[in-house]
């Protein structure tokens, strides 16, 4: 692994925003910010604006401010291991298999999209079903929680009515690797 795929792995895990052409060395500025809030707090304190006459002597002009070093730095900082470790959490691999339950597709499909978004990542792939695969954990916990309509027979004491009466089932069965289950 080379220093910059490594400074790019310490920045996501940090949460950082950046963007793919960034330099090597403005990366590693931002790595030592993020891991480091109070040096880059006292790097950017406020100066008074010092008094400088004008080339022609009239009236004096006051040179820029720089910026104030945010309150929320430390705030920021929270939020970004928050988001770090979440992100680390959802894209945990395990390996498992997926089967579809749904009477009306399981004899024609073979594959299933599946995707999670927020704000700060995204995850989407097509799985293969009846298959062991590896997949990330935010994507087996959708595939856990996706419900599907099914009519059944509705039955009142005993017999039926002739009537349907629709049911919130799980779509997929999930069955983790027996290696990936004694590992846990």
């Amino acid at each position: 692994m080379t220093d910059r795929e490594k400074l790019i792995e310490t920045a996501n895990e940090l949460g950082l925003e950046f963007k793919g052409n960034i330099s090597n060395t403005n990366l590693q500025e931002l790595v030592d910010n993020a891991q480091n809030p109070k040096d880059a707090g006292e790097q950017n304190t406020i100066e008074k604006p010092e008094v400088v006459t004008s080339p022609t002597g009239a009236k004096p002009v006051a040179q820029k401010e720089e910026k104030a070093p945010s309150k929320s730095l430390d705030k920021d900082a929270r939020r970004r291991l928050k988001v770090a470790n979440s992100k680390k959490k959802a894209l945990v691999k395990s390996i498992v298999t997926l089967t579809n339950k749904d009477p009306r597709e399981n004899t024609s499909v073979t594959t299933v999209p599946l995707s999670v978004e927020n704000q700060f990542f995204s995850v989407a792939r097509i799985v293969p079903l009846d298959v062991p695969v590896e997949l990330e954990k935010c994507l087996i916990d959708l595939a856990e929680s996706t419900m599907m309509a099914l009519h059944r027979d509705e039955i009142i004491k005993g017999e039926r009515t002739g009537n349907k009466v629709t049911v919130q089932v799980k779509k997929f069965a999930v069955s983790y690797s027996k290696e990936q289950a004694d590992s846990e």
